[in-house]
């Protein structure tokens, strides 16, 4: 073993927090994919490139804490602070990216001619 077992509970905290970070880059993306819904290559595109930073976020913030050791409590916290970060902040997040969509492009003004 690499470590003392009291650094798990600080592990543990950087993968919420890393996780955290991965589950913003997947709205960051969601974001995206509604400016170009009909480009549907495009939205699978921003989707696996989120993915894909969403694994390095995990490795690197692994590598970096937990020296590289993969155990099942690092695995399971990244994915719950994706779920928390989604359910929580991600609604605030996809709020605030919809008034933004609907201001610039004038969608949140009643038409006049109706």
């Amino acid at each position: 073993m690499l470590y003392e077992t009291l650094g798990q509970p600080l592990v543990f905290l950087c993968m919420l927090g890393g996780g955290c970070a991965a589950g913003v880059l997947f709205d960051g993306a969601k974001f995206l994919t509604k400016l170009c819904k009909d480009n549907k290559i495009l939205s699978h595109t921003l989707f696996f490139v989120a993915t894909l930073c969403a694994g390095a976020i995990f490795y690197l913030v692994n590598l970096a804490v937990n020296f590289g050791q993969f155990r099942f409590y690092t695995i399971a916290s990244f994915i719950c602070a994706i779920i928390l970060e989604q359910i929580s902040i991600g609604k605030l997040f996809a709020k605030l990216a919809n008034k933004c969509y609907n201001r610039f492009h004038g969608r949140g003004k009643k038409e006049k001619n109706s």
